[in-house]
């Protein structure tokens, strides 16, 4: 699907089908999401604390979102 953003630091917001969001890190770790304002939350989340993507879950406790 088009429309993918691209962050400087690598990370990627690409929209679905269904409606929600697949980010993935520069390592190609991704997370569905459901909304576009919490994907950009996660992403920034994650360059802001140099982090891949599920590093904020495994931090709490959980494990990664699906």
């Amino acid at each position: 699907m088009a429309d993918t953003i691209t962050t400087p630091a690598g990370f990627t917001i690409t929209p679905e089908a269904d409606g929600t969001y697949r980010i993935c890190d520069p390592h190609r770790h991704c997370l569905k999401i459901n909304t576009l304002w919490e994907a950009q939350q996660r992403v920034q989340w994650a360059e802001v604390h140099h982090q891949d993507l599920g590093q904020r879950d495994r931090a709490r406790g959980g494990g990664q979102a699906p």
